[in-house]
């Protein structure tokens, strides 16, 4: 793919390169080009904006500087010295990020790891205590970030100093739970920048086997698991979980009962779980929601469409609203708001 001078390289997750340039051509983004799991955009107003808010890309490079060495120590000390010409100017007193992305495609790692290494060996030697300020995505949050990114593409390095970081990020496995939604959930809360509270009450709408149920429960919530399935692992018994038998499509609150928080991770198709979530929505049935779509077996350009629409059932009910393709998501995306108060 072509570096275009001046453009941001957005990354993606392979195959989903033409849903990502729909997004970004509906905020305002020229694309120059794409390829497997990244696209050439140029933000509007040329820079990357403090509050851009992106559901495909997980990162976005701004204007990225091409380094092609002849070898890894060459490659290394162009990488170097791009980082020195930024950070010279710095004053350096808190965490910094420093950032590599492998390539998108699997298979084309190459040099990434030897290459990452030695930068690392670099900046210690050559710069020690700004080195050990140093942070990766782990413990970054989502937004746009100055320090130190790159990727490789397969052919050559693109570097950065400036990147939009979406959060997503790969969450670890926990004994006990009866599925790898868990993980779906965890990483979703991490984004959100909030997470269920000890004694809050979470209603889980097809909770079975209930891995986002124990996810909220193991924080102290009280969980209503509501699924005709039963519950497994340490949802099973776990004594924050009351597991209700009952469908998702048609299960409602109490009268003047709210929940803290909705959670839905529905197989099914997206207008059908929309339906379920834009009647707790527009009720005001909750404060919080975390929601699964899937994605096979619709257009996703028109769902997204919908979604980013201001005026739509779920923006126009929330006060802020974040859609993420998250690391663990497959072929689907996760939503994440707060609803707004007041009687609906």
């Amino acid at each position: 793919m072509k570096n275009v001078s001046g453009h941001s390289l957005f990354l993606c997750k392979p195959g989903f390169q033409d849903i990502c340039e729909h997004e970004l051509g509906r905020t305002a983004c020229a694309v120059s080009d794409k390829a497997p799991g990244c696209v050439s955009a140029l933000p509007a107003g040329g820079r990357l904006s403090p509050v851009s808010n992106w559901c495909f890309p997980v990162w976005a490079l701004e204007r990225p500087v091409t380094v092609r060495g002849s070898s890894v120590h060459d490659n290394a000390g162009g990488l170097f010295e791009i980082f020195g010409r930024w950070a010279k100017d710095k004053t350096f007193t808190k965490s910094w990020p420093a950032v590599f992305n492998p390539p998108a495609v699997a298979g084309h790692d190459g040099p990434f790891a030897r290459m990452k290494k030695l930068w690392h060996e670099m900046a210690r030697e050559r710069m020690s205590r700004v080195a050990r300020l140093a942070i990766d995505e782990t413990t970054l949050g989502w937004g746009v970030h100055e320090g130190f990114f790159a990727h490789w593409d397969g052919r050559a390095w693109q570097v950065a100093t400036t990147a939009y970081y979406g959060g997503q990020a790969r969450m670890h496995d926990v004994p006990g739970a009866p599925s790898r939604s868990f993980l779906k959930m965890e990483e979703a809360l991490r984004i959100l920048g909030c997470a269920p509270a000890p004694r809050e009450s979470v209603a889980d709408l097809g909770a079975a086997p209930g891995g986002w149920s124990l996810g909220a429960a193991r924080l102290g919530a009280n969980v209503t698991a509501v699924d005709n399935g039963p519950m497994k692992g340490d949802a099973a018994a776990h004594p924050h979980i009351s597991h209700h038998a009952a469908e998702a499509y048609t299960f409602e609150p109490r009268a003047g009962v709210r929940f803290d928080w909705l959670f839905c991770d529905i197989l099914d198709r997206p207008e059908r779980v929309l339906g379920i979530i834009e009647r707790w929505l527009s009720g005001r049935w909750c404060r919080f929601y975390v929601v699964n779509l899937k994605l096979g077996r619709c257009d996703s350009a028109a769902l997204l469409d919908w979604l980013m629409d201001p005026r739509g059932s779920v923006a126009s009910a929330s006060t802020r609203l974040l859609m993420r393709q998250l690391y663990h998501d497959r072929d689907e995306i996760t939503l994440m708001g707060e609803v707004k108060k007041g009687r609906p």
